[in-house]
């Protein structure tokens, strides 16, 4: 019976489907990761000067919180997650606190960044986009913390999610190893029809929380380096009086 199963399938016994399915182990999918091939770094290339650093966050309670700096140069297209952050039942004073500190923590990175390189710096450049399903605490970062925090953008997702692993798995965009992100691009993937085969849809037994904080942080990224896929909110929009696109 399962040598029929593994013949009409195109399988092998050893397969992930077949171990996980038939034998009960545990057993990744590869083969249907979202972010398949992703890249990783253990150090950041002393040479690697940033222009702009954009802070994602994605909101959740039962769910996890996940924040994270994507710091970027718009010219050379190189990108690095330079921090990342993931916790859950937090207060919305916590989750302030902590993308405060990320803020912090970025301007002193680009700051000795521009310096070690003799290179110029402008903190202006350093842009934070949340989930605009909790606007009231992007409100509070912006009116009361007084930092550059906007709604961020979501149109087309699934397209964005492709262009995301994309640039991962080409190492446009590095993450660190052994880090949040690494370990949810190992988890995340799309969901297989009866068949077996792999659809477009994210599979809903595993839910990305920071992996959705990088994907606002680089359809930021995107609009500023005039990359497909970008784009920014329709407040970032009034704020800059700069048209989306």
């Amino acid at each position: 019976q399962l040598e029929k199963i593994c013949l009409e399938k195109g399988l092998t016994k050893e397969s992930d489907f077949i171990r996980r399915e038939y034998y009960g182990e545990i057993a990744y999918d590869t083969e249907a990761q979202v972010f398949k091939g992703y890249q990783t770094y253990e150090e950041i290339p002393a040479d690697f000067y940033a222009t702009d650093i954009t802070i994602g966050v994605d909101f959740g309670f039962s769910d996890f919180n996940g924040i994270v700096a994507l710091a970027y140069n718009r010219f050379t297209f190189d990108c690095y997650v330079i921090q990342e952050n993931k916790f859950n039942k937090s207060t919305s004073t916590a989750i302030v606190q902590c993308v405060r500190n990320m803020y912090e923590n970025s301007k002193k990175f680009m700051v000795d960044r521009a310096k070690a390189l003799q290179k110029e710096v402008n903190l202006a450049d350093i842009t934070i986009v949340t989930d605009s399903n909790e606007k009231t605490i992007c409100y509070e970062l912006s009116v009361n913390e007084k930092l550059p925090a906007y709604p961020c953008y979501k149109y087309d997702k699934a397209m964005a999610i492709s262009q995301l692993s994309d640039w991962c798995r080409v190492g446009k965009i590095k993450v660190p190893l052994d880090g949040y992100c690494a370990e949810e691009f190992d988890l995340t993937l799309y969901k297989r029809d009866d068949n077996d085969n792999i659809t477009s849809e994210i599979d809903d037994s595993y839910h990305p929380d920071i992996a959705d904080a990088l994907l606002y942080a680089s359809r930021q990224m995107w609009f500023a380096m005039g990359a497909e896929g970008g784009g920014i909110s329709k407040d970032q929009e009034d704020k800059w009086g700069t048209k989306v696109g």
